[in-house]
C-alpha cells in the first residue's frame, strides 16, 4: 500500500476511519507516510469516555492538529460519540462558572470546536441541558443530520433550564437535523430547534412529561408546525416494575401510562411504533452502525407498527406491550427481601412513579 497515490490512500482511510478512533490510532503507527496521509483524518470519527484530563488531551490534540495543518486542510470531526458521565452539580457539590461542573464545560468546549463539521453526535451520560445552553448561545451545528441524547437522570431537557417567556432563537441550532434520539429526556423545546426532524425516537419513557412536547401526528395536517415533517415516530417504554416483589402500584401507574400513550396514536397519519419495553440498547453500537450505513436504533419490525392494530380496540394494548403477571415469591426471594432496606427498594422504583 505504500505504492498507491496519496489521494487513494486518504480514500481507502476514509472509508476505515468509523470506530471511533481505534483504527486511525492503529494507521498511524504503521509507517511515517501513513502517519502524514492519516492525520487529517484521524478525527474524523471520535469516540470519548473518560476523565477531564482525558477530555482535555483531546482538546488539545484536536486543536493543535488544527493549527498544523491550517490553510492546506481542514481538520474535521464528522462522527463524535460523548461518554461524559455528568451527573448534577448539586451531586458532585462542586462547580464552575454559572453553576455548571468542569466536566460540562469541557464537554461544551469539544462541542463548540467541532460543531461546523458535525455530522452524527451521540452524547450519553449528560444533562441534555447542555445542547440547549449551547443552543442559547447561537450556536449552530450547519451539518448535523443525527443527534442521540442520553441522560441518567430523570430531566426536562428545556424546561428546567429555559423560562416559558424567553423566545426562541431566530435561527434553528440544528437546521438540518432530521434524526432525533432522546433516551429519558423530553421532547419540550425541540420543536423550534429542529425544524426539518422526519424521525423522532424516545425512549426510556416511563410518564407523560416525556411526550409533552409531541404533537398529536393527527393534529399536523394542513398546519405549519415544525413537526409537521415527521415521517416515523418511535417510542421505547421503560420495563415494568417487578411484580413478584410485590410492588403492584408503580406498575399499575406504569401500564397505566402505555396504555394511554397507546390510545393516543390510534389514528395516527404518521407512521408510529411501540418498541418492545427496554431491556438493554448498545448505544454506541447503534452510533457506529449509522456511521456504516446501517439503521442502528432506526430498525423496526411490521409487528411493532401501531397501524397493525387497527382494528383491534384502543384500550386493548398488545401482549409484548402488556404488564408481566404476578408470580409467587420463592422462600429465599422472600428472606432476601426482609433485609432490603425501604430506601433502596424507593432508590430502585423511583424512575417508575409518576412526578
Amino acid at each position: 500500500m505504500d505504492k498507491l497515490a496519496v489521494e487513494l490512500l486518504a480514500e481507502v482511510f476514509g472509508l476505515a476511519f468509523t470506530d471511533g478512533g481505534y483504527t486511525a490510532r492503529s494507521v498511524a503507527l504503521v509507517n511515517k507516510h501513513f502517519h502524514a496521509v492519516s492525520t487529517p483524518l484521524r478525527f474524523q470519527s471520535v469516540a470519548l469516555k473518560g476523565s477531564d484530563h482525558k477530555l482535555e488531551q483531546f482538546l488539545e490534540s484536536f486543536t493543535k492538529a488544527g493549527e498544523e495543518y491550517k490553510g492546506s486542510t481542514t481538520i474535521r470531526v464528522r462522527h463524535l460519540y460523548l461518554e461524559a458521565d455528568i451527573p448534577p452539580a448539586w451531586v458532585l457539590g462542586v462547580q464552575g462558572p454559572q453553576g455548571t461542573t468542569r466536566r460540562e464545560i469541557l464537554c461544551m468546549a469539544i462541542l463548540r470546536a467541532v460543531a461546523d463539521c458535525l455530522e452524527t453526535l451521540t452524547c450519553t451520560n449528560v444533562q441534555p441541558e447542555i445542547m440547549h445552553d449551547l443552543a442559547s448561545e447561537r450556536h449552530r451545528f450547519p451539518r448535523l443530520r443525527e443527534l442521540s441524547v442520553s441522560s441518567p437522570f430523570d430531566s426536562y431537557f428545556v424546561s428546567r433550564r429555559k423560562d416559558s417567556t424567553t423566545p426562541s432563537p431566530p435561527e434553528a441550532p440544528f437546521p438540518v437535523l432530521e434524526h432525533l434520539h432522546l433516551i429519558n429526556a423530553d421532547m419540550v423545546g425541540w420543536e423550534a430547534y429542529a425544524p426539518s426532524l422526519t424521525h423522532l425516537r424516545l425512549t426510556a419513557l416511563h410518564n407523560e412529561h416525556f411526550v409533552d412536547g409531541v404533537i398529536r401526528p393527527t393534529e399536523l395536517a394542513g398546519t405549519k408546525s415544525p413537526l409537521s415533517r415527521l415521517s416515523t415516530l418511535i417510542f421505547q417504554v421503560q420495563p415494568y416494575p417487578p411484580r413478584r416483589l410485590r410492588m403492584g402500584e408503580p406498575c399499575e401507574e406504569h401500564e397505566s401510562f402505555v396504555q394511554d400513550l397507546w390510545a393516543s396514536q390510534a389514528e395516527s397519519d404518521v407512521p408510529v411504533y411501540f418498541l418492545p419495553p427496554l431491556q438493554r440498547l448498545d448505544i454506541r453500537g447503534c452510533w457506529e452502525s449509522r456511521i456504516e450505513g446501517g439503521e442502528g436504533c432506526w430498525a423496526v419490525e411490521e409487528q411493532w407498527a401501531r397501524a397493525s392494530y387497527a382494528d383491534v380496540d384502543v384500550d386493548v394494548l398488545p401482549e409484548y406491550l402488556q404488564a408481566p403477571p404476578l408470580e409467587e415469591l420463592t422462600p429465599a426471594e422472600a428472606k432476601r427481601l426482609r433485609i432490603v432496606p425501604r430506601r433502596v427498594l424507593e432508590g430502585l422504583l423511583r424512575p417508575y412513579y409518576q412526578d
